[in-house]
């Protein structure tokens, strides 16, 4: 579960390296992916297919 975890946090591409010279703010760049995937997951933006045509 953990090794799945990483794998969605490497979706970001400011999280795939160290781009970050503070831990702090890699810290935060870290809460803010986590924070995002939440609310992905609460709120579903809706995708628009080929089922209306």
């Amino acid at each position: 579960m953990v090794e799945r975890g990483f794998a969605w946090l490497g979706d970001y591409r400011r999280l795939d390296k160290d781009y970050e010279e503070r831990a702090d703010v890699s810290c935060h760049m870290i809460e803010l992916a986590i924070l995002r995937m939440a609310l992905r997951r609460l709120c579903p933006v809706p995708r628009i297919g080929k089922s209306w045509v």
